[in-house]
């Protein structure tokens, strides 16, 4: 089977290097799959002309070309569609957060205090409303399938004008055996959900939700990878010099979230094999940042297939 992620290209955030997708390819399941104590970010990368060029005022123009001031013509927003009633989302977690403990103390299922360090748990958290809607019938769909131990769940609450309000459910799930995880991680990743083990043998990579990304018709498309573990193994891989960047002053990045980090290249790399030390730090900083903000939580997926 050829390798469907021959125009992708992985950015070591630790190193600064690129690296060819196909290191982490594996044929059995047609996905990118990580190296124990990394994940995968998801992210949109430009190293498009856009990525160049400065912006002062209402204008933008390049620096290496003379008279090239545009004006800058900002789209009309389209209305936003119409919010439930306020309440609604609180309702549907106290809601759904009921019916599952129902269930689930009826089957002699659910505890207070969760044993994750036993392994084979599966997390899930949901935060969107849409989600909400369908979390308790999969939730029991998932339940008659596996081999059940036990259940624990919470609420999630923020604070948002000196209010305490509640912003999702997380759930845990023990089974007797990895292949139920695996059962759950994909039973919930079909209907939509992201799905993670945890208390899982550090020496060895957790089964998580891929990560899912466009297939890319031509080279551009950059996959980030990041150290989640201080303790894991530098990634050995050849850098290379994608053929979109050999020519550019600069790229940039944006995150989940909005954040954009603006990257520029190693100083002597013509070939543009490898981002300065400053811009990795840089990088980490705004993946570690936007890790503390649990409704995105960037670094959990380990493995990546094609959005066909």
């Amino acid at each position: 089977m050829a390798n469907p992620f021959s125009n992708h290209v992985i950015l070591d955030v630790n190193s600064g290097n690129f690296i060819e997708a196909k290191v982490f390819y594996d044929h059995n399941t047609g996905q990118l799959v990580a190296p124990p104590g990394y994940s995968f970010v998801p992210t949109t990368a430009d190293f498009s002309e856009n990525a160049a060029k400065m912006k002062w005022g209402e204008f933008t123009f390049d620096p290496l070309v003379p008279d090239s001031a545009q004006k800058v013509f900002k789209p009309k927003r389209n209305k936003e569609p119409k919010r439930a009633p306020y309440g609604t989302k609180q309702k549907m977690i106290v809601g759904t957060y009921t019916k599952l403990l129902e269930y689930f103390q009826q089957r002699d299922l659910y505890v207070t205090e969760r044993h994750e360090g036993s392994g084979n748990t599966v997390r899930v958290t949901v935060k969107k409303a849409e989600q909400l809607k369908t979390l308790f019938q999969t939730t029991v769909d998932i339940a008659e399938e596996i081999d059940l131990v036990e259940v624990s769940m919470h609420v999630l609450e923020r604070n948002q004008k000196n209010k305490k309000r509640k912003s999702g459910i997380t759930i845990y799930l023990q089974t007797t055996c990895k292949d139920d995880v695996r059962l759950v991680v994909s039973m919930y990743t079909e209907t939509g959900f992201k799905a993670t083990e945890v208390g899982h043998d550090p020496k060895k990579t957790k089964i998580v939700s891929p990560l899912k990304v466009k297939s890319a018709s031509d080279e551009g498309s950059v996959i980030l990878l990041y150290q989640s573990d201080e303790k894991a193994k530098p990634v050995k891989a050849r850098s290379i010099s994608p053929s979109g960047l050999r020519r550019k002053q600069k790229m940039s990045v944006e995150l989940e979230g909005g954040l954009s980090v603006s990257l520029n290249f190693s100083k002597g790399l013509g070939e543009r094999k490898q981002i300065d030390r400053k811009s990795t730090d840089k990088l980490r900083n705004a993946i570690e940042k936007i890790n503390l903000d649990q409704s995105i939580s960037l670094s959990k997926s380990t493995s990546i297939e094609l959005d066909q």
